[in-house]
């Protein structure tokens, strides 16, 4: 992601001329492009996770759930832009809590301990799913997530835990 690529100054003084908002472009293009590179040295890590964070703040939440469903796949992400994506609405924290490895371990058990259905429900389908968490969400009130664990072929509970979802479905 060097300047060759792609002229961030110049993109950004377009963006500041009247009528023109190319932040959403700008962000998208700027994931693309880090997405896409096989390795990053430090610096372009540094600048990505930068600018990233300056976008994420005044971009539309249409915008940032591009961004976390094209990061939540990518183990190089930048942990501060991946913990400001989950600290995001739903329809954007979902991709991060449903696929991402940069999610971390005491969030996602907090949420299959105490969270909402939605969030939940994400955490139930990752391919990811240990017994830790198998268990705390087949206990989880709401019974979509107990479907969604079902419905995961990474799910292998335990005896005690298939017998709660056993009993649950009853």
């Amino acid at each position: 992601m060097s300047d060759d690529l792609l002229p961030v100054e110049a993109l950004q003084r377009l963006s500041r001329q009247d009528g023109v908002d190319i932040r959403p472009t700008l962000l998208r293009v700027l994931t693309d492009l880090f997405v896409q590179k096989p390795h990053h040295a430090p610096e372009e890590l540094a600048r990505y996770e930068e600018l990233a964070l300056q976008l994420l703040s005044v971009v539309g939440a249409d915008t940032r759930a591009v961004v976390a469903r094209k990061l939540a796949d990518d183990e190089r992400a930048p942990d501060a832009v991946i913990r400001r994506l989950l600290d995001d609405e739903f329809e954007v924290a979902a991709p991060i809590l449903s696929r991402s490895a940069k999610a971390p371990r005491h969030l996602l058990l907090a949420i299959a301990l105490e969270g909402g259905g939605l969030e939940a429900r994400a955490l139930a389908g990752r391919p990811d799913v240990d017994p830790d968490m198998v268990r705390l969400l087949a206990h989880h009130r709401d019974d979509r997530v107990l479907e969604a664990l079902i419905a995961n072929p990474a799910v292998t509970p335990s005896d005690r835990t298939l017998a709660a979802l056993t009993q649950r479905a009853l």
